[in-house]
């Protein structure tokens, strides 16, 4: 079962609901208990800096997201994303790749170009970051094989139209502050 870590973005989508209720006869009305009710996300801010050939992606933090050498926009450049990449020792030849977390897609523009054969859809909450992604780090439009969908993915999880569809699921969900994953178990 997969929780969800207390975060920024968590925090910023949830907001008090309906106080007490106001009636001009306050004897036959008892106060509700403010509750949590869902509203449209706030993210960080997205930011970009370079350094050395490199284009890295922030959310309002000096902590880096994720990072692009603008010579070679679909090599993966951080070692932990290449880490993410050894599920190809034991599938050489999937079908559907999925990415939880686009970050500077990375994962996502390697894997499309990689396997030629496979479908990639990549999942992603914050519509900025799908932005920035076509047009800071080289994301190829969407076509037949590459599909984005700006959505949570613990909804995408539990879609359970998707179970058993996809050959390989990678999660690189992290808030502003990257101190960990967005999702995981107890």
């Amino acid at each position: 079962m997969l929780i969800k870590r207390k975060s920024i973005e968590a925090q910023a989508n949830t907001k008090a609901g309906p106080g007490p209720d106001k009636d001009k006869d306050k004897d036959k009305v008892k106060s509700k208990p403010k509750v949590a009710a869902p509203r449209k996300p706030r993210f960080a801010p997205v930011t970009l800096s370079e350094q050395d050939g490199v284009r890295y992606l922030h959310f309002g933090t000096e902590w880096v997201q994720g990072a692009m050498r603008i010579r070679k926009p679909d090599w993966i450049e951080l070692e932990y994303a290449q880490q993410m990449m050894s599920w190809m020792l034991f599938n050489k030849a999937p079908q559907h790749i999925v990415q939880l977390g686009l970050g500077t897609a990375a994962l996502t523009k390697y894997s499309y170009r990689q396997f030629p054969k496979a479908n990639i859809t990549a999942v992603e909450l914050n519509p900025s970051v799908i932005a920035i992604c076509h047009s800071m780090f080289k994301l190829p439009p969407e076509d037949g094989r590459l599909s984005l969908l700006e959505m949570d993915a613990n909804d995408f999880i539990h879609d359970e139209q998707r179970h058993g569809t996809i050959d390989a699921l990678q999660v690189d969900l992290y808030d502003a502050t990257a101190r960990g994953p967005m999702l995981d178990t107890p």
